[in-house]
């Protein structure tokens, strides 16, 4: 069972996201990131420990499935990666 990661905008320039279980409610993340790649960092860096995959979604729309090794490691790739990622 992977985690699922939603990257959202919160405007023009400013994102967070949400972790979740799948099939269960979302914990939205307090802070805010001037990218998505901020977002997928930060969100990596304390799923690395439990975690070897992440079902990534933009805006609640599946984006794909990565290690979060990779994630945590490039997160400026895996950005660009995804639809609308910058």
């Amino acid at each position: 069972m992977n985690p699922i990661l939603d990257l959202r905008p919160v405007r023009p320039g400013v994102y967070t996201y949400s972790l979740r279980a799948p099939g269960q409610p979302g914990h939205p993340c307090p802070d805010f990131f001037a990218s998505i790649a901020d977002c997928l960092h930060d969100a990596a860096s304390s799923l690395m420990s439990y975690f070897e995959r992440v079902d990534v979604r933009l805006g609640g729309h599946p984006a794909g499935i990565y290690a979060v090794h990779a994630v945590a490691a490039d997160p400026d790739t895996i950005a660009a990666d995804l639809p609308s990622g910058r």
